[in-house]
């Protein structure tokens, strides 16, 4: 009696000791190209004094992504995973080399002219980039990691019309995030879409140089909904205080000052960016 309550003790603890964290992919938009699609081999992670562990479904391995689909809110999962209880340092990802289905290129854009470029990878992603973001994973609950690809800094096109892939990635914790969305209007009903919209900080310290005095958090493009006639947008950003900035082409910027946010919370901020006086220089 005693053995078997002994296993039946171990088993249960051993049961208790494991928590569940899912992934998913999103990215912050650009309109410089048609489509940027990124092949995902796999996603790691690694504990502390511990190994590297895959955290992504067998389904979604060598899955290529279109970024600029995963935009105001739209996310891809990657997978979801039971890992042990604990604190993790760092995480993993990697980027396919091998082309998927019917796509030219494991990793590539497609231009304004609807031309795919391939997108070259430096030989230091090629084992996998590196994110550095410590998060715990707890005992029968489940976390929430959302990788934020920016598009618009991966992106570096030479002079010679060669295109590299150089991921900037941030990852974003689902339980301490706020939302904000809205809608952008003008006031001469042209389409909004395109619109960019931007969290940023500023710091007016005159030991800062003026060019570093904005920091842009995060960002998206505006797109048009079929059943409004505005362009909606969605950011997500942990709990603190913005700028909001919306500004396209042809138009005033409007600055919504000082937009404090709360974790868990979603804020509704619509703008209407007025029509700028046009001449000829």
């Amino acid at each position: 009696l005693f053995i078997l309550g002994f296993f039946t003790f171990t088993g249960c603890n051993s049961d208790s000791t494991t928590g569940t964290l899912e992934t998913s992919l999103t990215d912050a938009s650009t309109d410089e190209f048609k489509a940027v699609y990124v092949t995902i081999e796999d996603v790691k992670v690694h504990k502390a004094d511990g190994e590297w562990e895959s955290v992504m479904s067998e389904e979604s391995k060598n899955s290529t992504h279109d970024l600029l689909e995963l935009v105001n809110g739209v996310k891809e999962k990657l997978g979801t995973h039971e890992l042990e209880t604990g604190k993790y340092t760092q995480m993993r990802l990697m980027i396919g080399s091998e082309a998927q289905g019917d796509h030219p290129y494991a990793n590539y854009v497609i231009d304004s002219n609807l031309v795919p470029h391939d997108l070259f990878i430096p030989s230091g992603k090629q084992s996998g980039l590196k994110l550095v973001h410590p998060f715990t994973i707890s005992n029968t609950a489940t976390t929430h990691l959302i990788l934020d690809f920016d598009a618009s800094e991966s992106i570096v096109v030479t002079g010679n019309q060669k295109y590299i892939l150089k991921p900037t990635i941030k990852i974003i914790e689902e339980e301490t995030s706020a939302y904000i969305k809205g809608h952008v209007n003008g006031t001469d009903s042209g389409d909004m879409t395109g619109t960019k919209i931007s969290l940023q900080t500023y710091n007016s310290s005159d030991q800062i140089d003026t060019r570093d005095r904005i920091n842009i958090l995060t960002h998206t493009i505006a797109k048009h909904n079929s059943t409004r006639d505005s362009a909606g947008y969605q950011l997500q950003i942990k709990g603190g205080t913005y700028n909001l900035v919306g500004y396209k082409p042809g138009y005033q910027p409007q600055v919504i000052n000082d937009l404090e946010v709360e974790e868990g919370e979603t804020y509704t901020r619509n703008m209407t960016l007025q029509a700028a006086d046009m001449g000829l220089v």
